[in-house]
């Protein structure tokens, strides 16, 4: 594994080289797509500048970052969301964190406004949240949107607005395991037969070291319990499921997603 990173630490430095090379040129275009690649893998074997520099880092500490209602600018419920974990937990699994479910009394989750918080290292913590507010607004806005276009539509058609029954609800399912799907096709996901010493596997690697610190400061710090995956209830409303599919594929995921999300149980605290 030090033998790979060390061969994508010298790569960088040769990236570095020609992305310099190239604005000095007035190559933008072609500065650019170094930088891209640059970004890219330094994203995913999680290096800092200082790793490029021969100086070292020092690890980041593990902690938690609370989201609540008021961050997403919307009003606070007193009820778990079921779409709200789903998001948090794809977000999470992207960017080497844990989505942890606050799971309190109602006139707790009213006062504080709670949603939930992502343990991780600080700069993941941070892209994390930021990936999550972002995503969780747009499903809020687009859905009600996508629901008063549909509605708007079949009345000027004349059409039964008691179709629409059901699409708010599976717009927002459609879109999720769709996102879910764009996250794991980008995620490069490695086969168990993958050989030895991949790029593939060293990512995987990676990765798993990190959830691995994020999993033992959890066991550590927090008293923690299983729960089952939230039920994204079928509206049976075809059309918003399948508006929901086509609004998460024009979603800009980037190149920060590096591993499956989970499709096991959620951890909730208490």
């Amino acid at each position: 594994m030090m033998d790979k990173k060390r061969e994508i630490i010298e790569k960088v430095r040769k990236l570095q080289a020609h992305a310099a090379s190239a604005g000095e040129l007035g190559n933008e275009a072609e500065a650019e797509a170094f930088n891209a690649k640059i970004q890219e893998l330094m994203q995913a074997y999680k290096l800092h500048q200082s790793d490029v520099d021969g100086a070292g880092h020092v690890e980041e500490p593990i902690d938690r970052t609370f989201v609540t209602w008021q961050m997403l600018g919307l009003p606070v419920r007193s009820v778990k969301v079921p779409w709200t974990e789903v998001l948090g937990r794809l977000i999470a699994k992207a960017y080497y964190c844990v989505f942890v479910l606050i799971s309190t009394p109602k006139h707790v989750r009213s006062s504080t406004g709670w949603i939930g918080y992502f343990a991780g290292a600080a700069t993941d913590r941070s892209i994390a949240v930021q990936q999550y507010v972002i995503l969780a607004r747009f499903v809020e806005r687009a859905a009600t949107r996508s629901w008063n276009d549909a509605w708007n539509l079949y009345k000027r058609n004349g059409d039964d607005v008691r179709k629409l029954r059901g699409f708010r609800k599976d717009w927002i399912k459609g879109f999720l395991e769709r996102l879910s799907e764009r996250i794991e096709e980008e995620l490069k996901i490695v086969s168990p037969e993958a050989p030895a010493g991949t790029t593939s596997e060293a990512i995987v690697l990676v990765r798993n070291n990190a959830l691995a610190r994020v999993d033992k400061w959890l066991a550590d710090t927090q008293k923690l319990k299983m729960v089952n995956n939230p039920d994204l209830r079928d509206g049976n409303n075809e059309l918003g499921y399948m508006v929901g599919r086509a609004a998460a594929d024009k979603v800009n995921l980037g190149q920060k997603a590096l591993t499956r999300p989970s499709a096991g149980r959620l951890r909730t605290r208490s």
